[in-house]
Formats: structure tokens, C-alpha cells, sequence
């Protein structure tokens, strides 16, 4: 009987261990199942919160999106006649625009294009310029990617500040009666001059840009510049 007894205790004592292991290894596995879900569900709210906005919903670009997406473009003046020269191109960079706006937009399913006005400053000089460029976004995946840069034209923004700090004349330009436009910088700082000029070549006006560098003096058009200069306009003087 006593024998008997200890058995049953025994067995009793058994099946109660292997009753708590088994309710422990499912409680593991529920807690498993549960810490999956929620770092599912983690996952897909953190891609709500912080995901490209050009991604997914596909929203049309705005402002700020343009502005981003033009960091290393390059623009150029896109005149055949301009102040500029020819190879003159402006790469953007992160910090120099100043101000952004959309003037126009035209929005497709798959394309839209932007007509915008951005002020340009290089991080290391003072001058500034306004570009108005056109930018042509495509829709690929449900995202929209800039697909062309057009230049549509770069000024030099005016200030009038530095318009009476250059001397000006027409004289020989030293090559034997031929006559430049002399340009004399009177500050101790770099200034940037553009202007029109015409030559007894011609009747056309010219435009050009130049450096002048402190109490400097440079000659534009002459005898290697396009001819004698008859007449001038100056149309900016800007620190550069």
C-alpha cells in the first residue's frame, strides 16, 4: 500500500513538471509572435512617418523638393548673346540658394514640368544672381525624378550700391589708333561690371561682363576685343 502511495505521488509530481514546461514554451511562443507583429507594425509606421514624400502617395514635387533635387545641377546664362561667356556654367550647391519660387506648372499623369525663379550666392562671394530655369520631372515606380534642366536665362541681381566706383572712358587701347572701353575699379575690393558696347565695325551692341580688380584698369573691345568702340552702356557694377 505505502508503495503504492509513492508511486502515485511520484507520477503525480511528474506530470505536474511536464504540464509547466509545456505552459511556459507556448508562453515563449506567444511572446515571439507578439514581438514579430509589432516590429512589423514599427517598421510600417516609422516608413509612414519618415519616407520620401515623392514615394509612394506620389505627391507632385513642391518647392522644397525642387530646390533639393537641383543641388549639383548645372544652369547657364542660355543667351547667345550674352553678358556671359559661352562656357560660363553655375553648378548648384548645397546653402547657395537664397530664394525659391514657382512661377508656372504643368502636371500630366506621368510628367509635370516646373517654371522656377531661384537667387543664386556663392558661398565665398558676395554677388548674386536670379536664374529662371525650367525643370521636367517623370514619374517611374510611383516616384517622381528630374528628368531635364533648361536654362531659361541668369541676371545679375542689382543693387546700385557700388555704381559711382568705376571711372569710365573711351581711349586708345595702346595698339595704335584703335579705341577700348577703359573701365578703372577706385575700391580696394573686386568689383563685377556688364554693359553693352558697339564698335565702328558694326551697329550691333555687344554685351560683355568683367572682373576689375582693386584700383585696377582693364580695356573692353579694341583691337583683340571686336574692333574700335564708338559708343557704351554700363548696366551693373557689383563687389564681387
Amino acid at each position: 500500500m505505502k508503495q503504492t502511495i509513492i508511486i502515485l505521488f511520484i507520477l503525480t509530481i511528474l506530470s505536474c513538471s511536464n504540464n509547466s514546461h509545456r505552459h511556459d514554451g507556448n508562453k515563449y511562443d506567444r511572446k515571439q509572435d507578439v514581438t514579430s507583429d509589432q516590429i512589423h507594425q514599427t517598421s510600417g509606421d516609422n516608413n509612414a512617418k519618415g519616407k520620401d514624400p515623392q514615394i509612394g502617395s506620389g505627391i507632385i514635387p513642391n518647392e522644397t523638393i525642387i530646390a533639393n533635387d537641383l543641388i549639383g545641377r548645372k544652369i547657364t546664362e542660355c543667351r547667345d548673346n550674352g553678358y556671359f561667356d559661352n562656357d560660363w556654367v553655375w553648378t548648384i550647391e548645397n546653402g547657395e540658394i537664397l530664394d525659391f519660387k514657382i512661377l508656372n506648372q504643368v502636371v500630366d499623369t506621368d510628367y509635370c514640368t516646373f517654371y522656377v525663379e531661384m537667387i543664386l550666392k556663392a558661398v565665398t562671394r558676395p554677388i548674386k544672381y536670379k536664374a529662371t530655369v525650367q525643370v521636367d520631372y517623370t514619374k517611374t515606380n510611383n516616384r517622381w525624378v528630374i528628368s531635364m534642366v533648361q536654362s531659361k536665362g541668369v541676371d545679375v541681381v542689382k543693387t546700385g550700391r557700388y555704381d559711382n566706383c568705376i571711372s569710365t572712358k573711351i581711349g586708345d587701347d595702346g595698339w595704335g589708333g584703335v579705341d577700348c572701353l577703359k573701365i578703372k575699379n577706385n575700391t580696394d575690393v573686386p568689383l563685377f561690371v556688364g554693359g553693352l558696347f558697339r564698335t565702328s565695325y558694326s551697329d550691333a551692341w555687344r554685351k560683355f561682363s568683367a572682373v576689375v580688380n582693386g584700383l585696377e584698369v582693364i580695356g573692353i573691345g579694341g583691337t583683340f576685343g571686336g574692333g574700335s568702340v564708338v559708343d557704351y552702356e554700363i548696366h551693373w557694377v557689383e563687389q564681387y
